[in-house]
């Protein structure tokens, strides 16, 4: 397995995906889920991803930029746009 300076990156490039899909859910009150089989599409509330007050998820999204910001900086694989998305899906512009 390559290793760059001790840290084995060989999979991070998977996450890209995953950890951007999730972000999304920190972003909105719905939850699309996506049959592949017949293409079809639920739409249901997610009542516990809204506060009125205060944003729940503030440091779940920091720390889910800066790991897509590790991994671009230790990888070479480009994640920017997908952190400008979820930035820009959050506020955060």
């Amino acid at each position: 397995m390559p290793q760059l300076g001790g840290k084995i990156f060989v999979n991070w490039v998977n996450q890209l995906q995953p950890l951007f899909i999730a972000g999304t859910l920190f972003g909105t009150s719905e939850l699309v889920v996506q049959d592949f089989e017949t293409s079809v599409s639920l739409v249901g509330e997610l009542d516990s991803l809204e506060s009125p007050d205060s944003d729940k998820f503030c440091a779940e999204k920091i720390i889910l930029l800066k790991h897509l910001a590790k991994i671009e900086r230790e990888t070479g694989w480009k994640t920017s746009d997908r952190a400008a998305e979820l930035r820009s899906l959050w506020g955060f512009a």
